[in-house]
């Protein structure tokens, strides 16, 4: 769990001025990532509320650098998504790295 707790302060360091660059509100790692049982490869997953984040062009941009910045695969889901179920699963089991409440 020490890995994850790491891998938790270090996205927290290098995403917070990401999001707080797009204006956007929250930001929280959910998934094989989260839950600590990913591969080198895996993905990273993220529910984010939007904030300031207003067109495609910047919703694009924000991943593109999450992408740049972890050398990954970036999926990204917003908390105003009609995908309830995926919504809900990473409300429950998701890590806050991000809040700027």
């Amino acid at each position: 769990i020490n890995m994850v707790a790491h891998e938790i302060s270090t996205l927290t360091n290098n995403i917070a001025p990401i999001a707080a660059k797009y204006g956007v509100k929250r930001v929280k790692l959910f998934g094989s990532r989260a839950r600590g049982d990913n591969k080198p490869q895996s993905d990273y997953d993220f529910l984010i509320s939007k904030g300031e984040i207003h067109s495609l062009l910047q919703y694009a941009a924000f991943i593109a650098e999450l992408e740049e910045l972890l050398g990954l695969p970036v999926d990204v889901i917003t908390d105003t998504s009609d995908d309830e179920f995926l919504i809900n699963k990473a409300e429950t089991e998701g890590i806050e790295i991000y809040g700027n409440k």
